[in-house]
């Protein structure tokens, strides 16, 4: 199986490019908006390995599928152990390195008409993004 994801990132002006990102274990810029709506579309159909991100207020936390249904509609995902990596204090600039945790928490994910979710908790396909918002 191939583990990249082959992104095509369309805007305006004159740049128009393809992005091959690696799906396992990858630390994904925030500006990689594209993983998220096409999560959200249903497009992005996910399996066992593929990086997920739980979507709260302004923070992230990342999470790892683990179990796919036949349908595709249905998975659970355990979360990650992620660390921070970078100097920056009390910044907007993080990054992390993230592992598998085999004792992290597992929650089942239903595919909606509003994205993936697991009661009114909200995530997203596809990559692994983990973000602290020190304003709150």
């Amino acid at each position: 199986m191939d583990n990249n994801l082959n992104i095509v990132l369309l805007g305006g002006g004159n740049w128009n490019t393809t992005e091959v990102l690696p799906v396992s274990y990858l630390e994904v810029p925030a500006t990689v908006t594209v993983l998220h709506r096409l999560s959200a579309d249903g497009k992005l159909v996910p399996h066992k390995g593929m990086g997920c991100t739980e979507q709260l207020f302004t923070d992230r936390r990342a999470y790892t599928v683990v179990a796919v249904s036949a349908s595709g509609k249905t998975c659970k995902v355990q979360a990650d152990k992620f660390v921070r990596t970078d100097a920056n204090g009390m910044s907007e600039d993080q990054t992390y390195d993230y592992a598998p945790d085999p004792n992290g928490a597992v929650v089942t994910l239903r595919l909606t008409k509003k994205g993936w979710r697991s009661g009114g908790r909200r995530f997203g396909m596809g990559y692994r993004r983990a973000y602290h918002d020190f304003s709150f």
